[in-house]
């Protein structure tokens, strides 16, 4: 598909440029040894940004590499997600911790 069709299809459904410049940043060999289909943040960031407001949440239920755990940081938005291989919910907990400089930290359930 050419660049200037999908621009043509972006613009028709009104996506953002990040839908057509978000996979070209980045490292993708090192993004591909997090994950397989592992997806291009800003990209991600600018749909969140299409359908949600600051502060809502984004509920992932394959959280993969956390890709979507990141954008929704990123953009002000709270976020839950679950991954049914442990390994994955390391890994984007790691990407997070190594994005904000924070530590994670474990909650109880809520009361």
């Amino acid at each position: 598909m050419s660049v200037e069709l999908i621009a043509l299809v972006a613009g028709a459904v009104g996506l953002g440029v990040g839908w057509l410049l978000g996979g070209l940043r980045g490292n993708r060999r090192e993004d591909l040894a997090l994950h397989p289909t592992v997806k291009p943040t800003g990209l991600v960031a600018d749909a969140i940004m299409d359908v949600t407001r600051r502060g809502d949440l984004v509920l992932d239920l394959f959280l993969g590499s956390g890709t979507t755990f990141l954008a929704a940081d990123r953009t002000g938005r709270r976020f839950r997600g679950l991954d049914i291989d442990p390994a994955y919910v390391d890994v984007a907990i790691e990407r997070w911790s190594a994005r904000t400089g924070l530590e994670p930290r474990l909650e109880g359930p809520a009361s």
